[in-house]
């Protein structure tokens, strides 16, 4: 039987040029996909985040939202990233994060693959390219907008991992717990 699984994408770093770049993912198996959604949005809700993007919610709301995510415990395993240095070449790190994330399925699977915001030409043909060299199956990939409650919890992560990499003060403590958890994976 083919499983089938989402991967949502977004990213943030690039405006350090080149400086880093950070990939958030979020994997999803198709069957958990609607109990994890509802969770997400109760959440949203309950923690003030809202619709909001992670540069526009306040330290109180990103706190209160990351610890409402410990609680989903049908994300374990599924948050990744991929942290890169030194290059600007960010269509194929985005692509090199991807693989990396669906490195771990084993057996017949299928994965849609949506990432934030309209594909620019060059990405609609470099990240399929790189994934297919890479034997990984998809079935399509394409852009997606915020309204997205899975591409909010891309952009949080991102978001709140960038924070951790700028060593903001909130974030130690929520991090070790994240990865203790099990729900984030590099």
């Amino acid at each position: 039987m083919i499983q089938k699984y989402y991967c949502y994408v977004d990213e943030t770093g690039q405006d350090t040029q080149g400086r880093f770049f950070l990939v958030g993912i979020v994997l999803i198996n198709a069957r958990a996909r609607e109990c994890i959604g509802n969770r997400l949005s109760e959440l949203e809700s309950k923690s003030g985040k809202g619709f909001l993007k992670w540069n526009g919610s306040n330290f109180k709301v990103r706190t209160n939202y990351l610890k409402g995510l410990l609680q989903i415990k049908e994300l374990h395993g599924c948050l990744r990233f991929s942290y890169f240095k030194n290059s600007l070449d960010y269509s194929y790190l985005k692509s090199c994060a991807i693989e990396r994330a669906l490195q771990d399925i084993t057996g017949e699977y299928k994965v849609t693959i949506l990432i934030d915001g309209l594909l620019k030409k060059k990405e609609q043909q470099l990240i399929p390219q790189a994934l297919r060299r890479s034997k990984i199956r998809f079935h399509k990939i394409r852009g997606l907008r915020r309204m997205d409650r899975f591409i909010r919890l891309a952009d949080s992560l991102a978001g709140f991992l960038r924070d951790y990499m700028e060593e903001q003060s909130y974030t130690e403590t929520i991090y070790r717990s994240l990865v203790e958890k099990g729900l984030i994976i590099e």
